[in-house]
Formats: structure tokens, C-alpha cells, sequence
């Protein structure tokens, strides 16, 4: 019975670069499921996994032999992960993210000889820049976009900055229904962690924290969401992740 993959944003420094790199991963992560491979780019991959989900089978398996219990049976959840393989100073690079079963990145590093821990980066001198790994979080949209939090994030069908917003980052969602407004929510982080705010939105926002007791969000009033959070805002959701990421950041000697 196959389960949900987890957020993965990772690269992994391999020392060894002798065969095809890619090939090698796309092996490993076959045994795992991963069906689909789509070339994206020079070097890069989409992984593409199909499962059923646990509560189908279950439901399936209750119902059938009826067609209701066939139709548990055949739904399919769809994740995807995007592969990209580099080269920097000696080290072959296979960068991660996207969604992938638990274990596939254990199973990597230690058929591909990488170290244990995270990579962490490759030193620059002169000032130029070097990799570190930082905790990132990520927002996934039921419309299947993703969004690292990072600054003010302005969330609508057709979200507009503010005069003193103007480096805000605008994530458009497409809703043909129109029930998420314009400029529905603001999102952004801070030392207690990732925040939302209702921007006095039509519809109104709820959260659904992993405790699943709903929060309806006054507007204008800042909600702080705990990782493994659901937030529905009009007909549209998403969920708040934690992943571990690659940063990039100058560094001077």
C-alpha cells in the first residue's frame, strides 16, 4: 500500500562522477515508484510518481464489489519532483525537489557513495558565493504550484502590492469560479515563524492547524501556522511545509 512522499529540497555532493549520474538516480528512484521520467531541460528530469491513496483503498475495499467500491479503486494521486544534475569544482551536484517517497534520499547518498549529512556547500575565495543548507519553508497549492516563503507574499486571483508592498513577491491563483478575491491574504515569516493575514477578503480564510481545530481568520488580524497547517481561502487551499533547502549567500575572506 503506497503512501504519501514527503517534501524534499535537497542537493546531494557526489565525489565520484564515473557513468551517467543520471541514470544511476533514475534507477533508484524507480524501485521506489517514480514511473514517469519527462527530460525538462539540459540535465534536468520530472520525476513523476502515481499512487493510491490509503483512504481509497480502504474505501474501496469496504465497498466493493459495487462500482462505487471500482471507483475508490482506481483514484490515483499524482507527485512530481524535479531532478537536475551539475558539476562544481569536482563534485557531481543532483539537486532534488519536489515530492518523493521516505528513504529515497538515504538510498541515494549511500548507493552514490555521498556523505550522510545535508550538503553543505562548496567554498568560493575572492568573494564569490558559496552553498549552505537552510530550513526552508514551502507552501503547495491545490492548483499544484509550490512557493518557498521568503519576504511578504501576496496570495489572489490578482493579488496587487501596496504602495509600501513593493517588494512583495505576488502569487496569482487561478480560480475560475472566483471565489477567491483579488488580493485575498498576505503571508510572510518572522522569528515565531510563517504568518498569515486576511486581507479583508470576500470570502474569508480558515486554518486548519494539524490538530484539525478550524481557525476562521478575522481580517487584518496576523495567524501564525504551524507546520503540516491547511489553509482554505474561497474554494482554493494549500498546506505549510518544512523542507530543507540549498541557499546560496556571499561570502568574503
Amino acid at each position: 500500500m503506497a503512501i504519501a512522499g514527503s517534501v524534499v529540497s535537497e542537493t546531494i555532493s557526489v565525489r565520484a562522477s564515473g557513468g551517467d549520474m543520471a541514470e544511476q538516480v533514475l534507477r533508484i528512484t524507480q524501485r521506489h515508484g517514480v514511473a514517469g521520467v519527462l527530460p525538462v531541460g539540459p540535465r534536468t528530469y520530472r520525476l513523476t510518481r502515481s499512487y493510491r491513496p490509503t483512504w481509497a483503498t480502504v474505501a474501496g475495499c469496504v465497498t466493493a464489489p459495487t462500482v462505487l467500491g471500482l471507483g475508490f479503486l482506481m483514484m490515483r494521486n499524482i507527485e512530481h519532483c524535479t531532478m537536475s544534475i551539475d558539476r562544481q569544482r569536482g563534485a557531481t551536484l543532483v539537486r532534488l525537489d519536489g515530492h518523493l517517497p521516505g528513504g529515497v534520499v538515504d538510498e541515494l547518498r549511500a548507493e552514490l557513495g555521498a556523505p550522510t549529512e545535508p550538503f553543505k556547500g562548496l567554498a568560493e575565495h575572492g568573494g564569490r558565493p558559496s552553498l549552505r543548507t537552510v530550513l526552508r519553508r514551502v507552501v503547495e497549492f491545490d492548483t499544484g504550484e509550490r512557493a518557498t516563503i521568503g519576504g511578504l507574499v501576496l496570495v489572489g486571483r490578482r493579488p496587487a502590492a501596496g504602495p509600501s508592498e513593493h517588494l512583495a513577491r505576488l502569487v496569482s491563483i487561478n480560480d475560475p469560479t472566483r471565489s477567491v478575491s483579488k488580493t485575498h491574504l498576505a503571508m510572510g515569516e518572522d522569528d515565531h515563524g510563517v504568518w498569515l493575514v486576511d486581507r479583508h477578503s470576500t470570502n474569508g480564510t480558515t486554518v486548519v492547524p494539524p490538530t484539525g481545530r478550524l481557525r476562521e481568520c478575522a481580517p487584518g488580524e496576523r495567524v501564525y501556522l504551524a507546520p503540516g497547517s491547511r489553509v482554505m481561502f474561497g474554494e482554493r487551499s494549500f498546506a505549510v511545509r518544512e523542507a530543507h533547502g540549498v541557499d546560496a549567500s556571499a561570502r568574503s575572506r
